[in-house]
């Protein structure tokens, strides 16, 4: 199944020529879920597979550059960061603050990048 959403998603290069989860897994006959375990599995073998919220552009494609590599990783920072807070504030009011913090620090010394 890899190879398959491999296929359709070197059909779609550049954000602008970007796939709905939905069109893949329709065209795939597979449940959305199984589409982004796919696709992470797919990058997690070294692929380039860019996303995009954009509401115009909203879906998967094979990044054709650093522009577009550097908007996934910042889309999927914000969504992470996104999520981290919400765990956080569910286990302990005060703990993202600290946790920004302690990034913030790591960051400056050259430990995170």
């Amino acid at each position: 199944m890899k190879a398959q959403l491999l296929s359709i998603l070197n059909e779609h290069a550049g954000k602008e020529n970007a796939i709905g989860v939905l069109a893949i897994a329709e065209k795939m006959q597979i449940h959305e879920r199984l589409v982004r375990d796919l696709k992470s599995q797919l990058i997690e073998d070294g692929y380039l597979i860019g996303s995009s919220c954009d509401p115009k552009r909203n879906g998967y494609y094979m990044m054709t550059d650093e522009a577009e590599k550097r908007d996934t990783i910042l889309n999927l920072q914000a969504r992470a960061f996104s999520i981290l807070r919400i765990v956080s504030k569910l286990q302990d009011p005060h703990a993202f603050s600290r946790f920004m913090a302690d990034v913030g620090s790591q960051l400056k010394m050259g430990f995170l990048k």
